[in-house]
C-alpha cells in the first residue's frame, strides 16, 4: 500500500491527472488506475519507467540481518513492454 500510495503522490505533486500520465506512457487511463490501486502486478522495470516518466528516481534499500544496509538505484533497467492498454 505504501509504494501505491508513493505513486500517486508523485504524480500529484507533479500536477498529472491519470490521463495525462497514460499519455506520457502510452497506456490507457484505466492502466494507470490500477497501477495506483496496487489492481494489477507491475514489473519492477516497468515501475522504474512509470517513476522516471513523472520525473522521479526509483532507488531500492536492502536491510541485512547483520545490520548493514545497500543502497541500490534502479535508473539502468532496459524498459519493458510489459504495460498494456486496456
Amino acid at each position: 500500500m505504501v509504494l501505491q500510495h508513493a505513486i500517486s503522490r508523485l504524480r500529484y505533486e507533479q500536477n498529472l491527472t491519470q490521463e495525462e500520465v497514460a499519455r506520457k506512457l502510452q497506456l490507457s487511463q484505466s492502466v494507470v488506475s490500477k497501477i495506483e490501486r496496487n489492481a494489477m502486478d507491475v514489473k519492477l522495470t516497468d515501475l522504474v519507467r512509470y517513476v522516471n516518466t513523472l520525473g522521479g528516481k526509483l532507488s531500492l534499500q536492502v536491510d541485512l540481518p547483520s545490520g548493514k544496509k545497500i543502497f541500490v538505484p534502479l535508473t539502468n533497467f532496459e524498459h519493458s513492454k510489459a504495460f498494456r492498454k486496456s
